[in-house]
C-alpha cells in the first residue's frame, strides 16, 4: 500500500513538474509569434526524442535494458506523432482536443517508462490527467490565437482618422464599385479574411469576421458615418460568403449574419436609416440564396458537434439552445433589429425586418424546417410586445399578414396536418399575438385565419380545418367577453365563410367541425343573434346540398346549437 501511495505522488510530482514546462512553452511560442495549432504533435514528437535518447544511451553502454521494447514504444510515438499532425489539420473543436490529449498522454507515458514508474495506477491518472489538460490547452491555445488574429486584423484597419470623406464622393451615376479602393478603411481587413478563407483557416476568418462591427464602430465614434461604406462592405461581406464551398460553410454564413445584425443595429443607432436599409436588404438576398437546391444542406448533429468553436458550443449543442443553420440565426437577429429600429424611431427597416422574417418562415415551412419555425414562433410574440405603441398600427397589420402568409403556405405544401407540419405553430402565434395586441385587431387576426381556413377546405385538409375553426372560435368568445360588438358579426362570419367552403367541397368533418363551433357560439348572450343570423344565410344550402345540410344541421343541434 506504501509503495502506491509513493508511485502515485511521484507521478502527481511529475505532471506538476511537466504541466509548468508545458505552459511555459506555450508562453514563449506565443511570445514569438510561432504557430501554436500543432502543440499536440510537438509533444509526440518530444516523447519520440526521449526514446531515441535512450536508444544511444544503450549504445554507448550505460546501462540501459528493454532494447526491443524501447524501438517499439518509439516507433509507436512516431505513429502518434502523425496522428496529432493530422488531427490538427481538421481544424474543429473535437479533434484539436484529441490531438493535446494524445500529445500530452505519449509525454507522460515516455517521462514514466523512462523514469521506471511504469504501472496501471500511474496509465490511469496520466489519462485522468492528459483529458483535462487537453481541455485547458484548448482554450488557452484558442484565447491566444484569437487575440493575436484580431491584433493583427486591428494593424490593418486604416487609421479612419486619417480617412478624408471627400476623397470618397460618388460621381453621378457611378456605382459603389468604381468607387476607389485606397479610400476604403476596411479593404485591408477584408482581403485577409478572403485569403484566409481560401487557404481554409476558418479560425482566422471567423476572428476578421467577428472584428469587423467592433472596427465599424471605432469609425463611427471617429465622425465617419458615409453610408456608402457600409455598402460596400455589404458587398464585400456577401462576397465573402460565396467563396466558401465545403462543410464550413454553415458556420461562416452563420458569423456572417451575425456581422450583418451588428452592422445594421450600429447604422440604426448612428441615425443612418439607408445604410441600414441596404445591410437588411443583403441579408434578404441572404435568404434567396439559402432557398436554392441544396447550396446549403441542413447539418446533421455531429457537423454541428465538429464545427463548434469551443466548449460552449458543445454545451448548447448538447441542450438544444444552439443555432443550427444560417435560416435559423436570420430568424433569431430579425427581432433584435426591430427592437432597436423602434428604440431609434426607424419604422421602415422595422417594415423590412418584419418582412426578412417573413421570408424565413416561408422557406422553413417548406423545408419543414421545424428548428427555425420553433424560434419563429417564439420570436413573434416578442415582436409583436415591441409593437404595442399606437404609432406602429402598420406594422401590427404587417405582423398579421406575415402569419397569414406562412399559414396559407404550409396549406399549399401538404393537405394534411402532419408531425412536421407549422400550422399549429402560426395559430399558437396568431394567439399570442391576439392577447398582444387586443380586441382592436382581432378583426384582422380572424379574417387571416379565413383565408387559411378557406384555402384548407380547397385542398381538402379536415385536419387543418378542424385546427383553424376552433382557433378562430376561441377569438368569438374573446370579443364576447370584451363586449366588442362592432367586431363580432366579422368575427362570426369567417367561421360561416369556412363552414360554406366545407360545404361546397364536400368536406364531412369540417363542416361538422365549423357547425360545432357555431353552435357553441350561439349559447354566448351577446352572440346568440349573430349566430342566427349566420344560420339564416347557410338556410340557403337546404336546396343546394340537403345532404351537407342535413349533417350540419344535425350537428348544430346536437350540440346544444340555438
Amino acid at each position: 500500500m506504501q509503495v502506491l501511495i509513493q508511485g502515485i505522488i511521484d507521478t502527481c510530482l511529475m505532471l506538476i513538474v511537466v504541466s509548468i514546462f508545458f505552459f511555459t512553452y506555450i508562453w514563449i511560442k506565443n511570445k514569438l509569434k510561432a504557430g501554436l495549432e500543432y502543440i499536440g504533435a510537438e509533444l509526440a514528437i518530444g516523447a519520440f526524442l526521449i526514446q531515441i535518447v535512450l536508444f544511444i544511451s544503450f549504445f554507448l553502454g550505460i546501462g540501459i535494458k528493454g532494447l526491443q521494447t524501447n524501438i517499439t514504444v518509439g516507433v509507436l510515438f512516431v505513429f502518434l506523432w502523425v496522428l496529432c499532425i493530422w488531427l490538427a489539420t481538421k481544424k474543429n473543436v473535437l479533434t484539436k482536443i484529441l490531438s493535446y490529449q494524445i500529445g500530452i498522454s505519449a509525454l507522460m507515458v515516455s517521462v514514466n517508462y523512462t523514469l521506471g514508474w511504469f504501472s496501471p495506477i500511474n496509465l490511469v491518472l496520466i489519462f485522468l490527467y492528459s483529458f483535462f489538460f487537453s481541455i485547458i490547452t484548448y482554450h488557452l491555445v484558442h484565447h491566444l490565437i484569437k487575440i493575436r488574429s484580431e491584433s493583427d486584423f486591428e494593424k490593418l484597419f486604416k487609421d479612419p482618422g486619417n480617412y478624408k470623406i471627400k476623397c470618397y464622393q460618388k460621381e453621378p451615376g457611378a456605382e459603389i464599385e468604381d468607387l476607389p479602393k485606397a479610400n476604403y478603411p476596411l479593404q485591408p481587413v477584408i482581403d485577409k479574411i478572403g485569403y484566409a478563407m481560401v487557404k481554409s483557416d476558418y479560425m482566422l476568418a471567423i476572428s476578421g469576421i467577428r472584428k469587423i462591427p467592433a472596427l465599424c464602430s471605432e469609425m463611427m465614434v471617429k465622425g465617419i458615418r458615409d453610408e456608402q461604406i457600409i455598402e460596400q462592405l455589404n458587398a464585400d461581406l456577401y462576397q465573402l460568403a460565396i467563396i466558401v464551398e465545403d462543410e464550413n460553410r454553415n458556420l461562416i454564413l452563420i458569423d456572417l449574419i451575425d456581422t450583418f445584425a451588428l452592422i445594421c443595429k450600429l447604422c440604426l443607432r448612428n441615425n443612418m436609416q439607408n445604410a441600414a436599409l441596404h445591410t437588411i436588404e443583403t441579408m434578404c438576398i441572404f435568404c434567396e440564396e439559402l432557398k436554392k437546391g441544396d447550396v446549403l444542406k441542413k447539418p446533421c448533429k455531429l457537423s454541428i458537434i465538429k464545427n463548434a468553436r469551443n466548449l460552449s458550443d458543445i454545451y448548447n449543442i448538447a441542450s438544444k439552445h444552439v443555432t443550427v443553420s444560417p435560416e435559423h440565426k436570420l430568424a433569431a437577429v430579425s427581432c433584435d433589429i426591430l427592437t432597436t429600429s423602434l428604440k431609434d424611431n426607424m419604422p421602415e427597416p422595422a417594415e423590412k425586418s418584419i418582412m426578412l422574417l417573413k421570408r424565413i418562415a416561408i422557406d422553413a415551412s417548406i423545408k419543414s424546417d421545424m428548428v427555425t419555425l420553433d424560434t419563429v414562433s417564439e420570436l413573434v410574440p416578442e415582436m409583436a410586445k415591441c409593437l404595442e405603441m399606437e404609432s406602429t398600427e402598420h406594422l401590427k397589420i404587417t405582423m398579421i399578414h406575415t402569419l397569414r402568409e406562412i399559414g396559407l403556405k404550409s396549406v399549399q405544401e401538404s393537405n394534411e396536418l402532419k408531425r412536421y407540419d407549422c400550422l399549429d405553430k402560426v395559430i399558437v402565434a396568431f394567439e399570442e399575438t391576439g392577447k398582444i395586441f387586443g380586441q382592436e385587431h382581432i378583426n384582422e387576426i380572424t379574417e387571416a385565419l379565413k383565408d387559411i381556413g378557406v384555402a384548407a377546405a380547397k385542398r381538402h385538409s379536415d385536419k387543418k380545418v378542424s385546427r383553424i375553426v376552433p382557433a378562430i372560435e376561441h377569438f368569438c368568445k374573446v370579443l364576447a367577453t370584451g363586449k366588442n360588438e362592432e367586431g363580432i358579426p366579422h368575427a362570426i362570419s369567417t367561421i360561416v365563410e369556412v363552414c360554406e367552403a366545407s360545404i361546397k367541397e364536400q368536406m364531412v368533418e369540417s363542416t361538422a367541425i365549423s357547425s360545432k363551433s357555431l353552435a357553441n357560439l350561439s349559447n354566448i348572450e351577446p352572440l346568440s343573434v349573430t349566430v342566427n343570423d349566420a344560420m339564416y344565410k347557410l338556410g340557403k344550402y337546404r336546396e343546394i346540398d340537403k345532404e351537407m345540410f342535413a349533417l350540419f344541421d344535425k350537428t348544430y343541434r346536437k350540440y346544444g346549437g340555438k
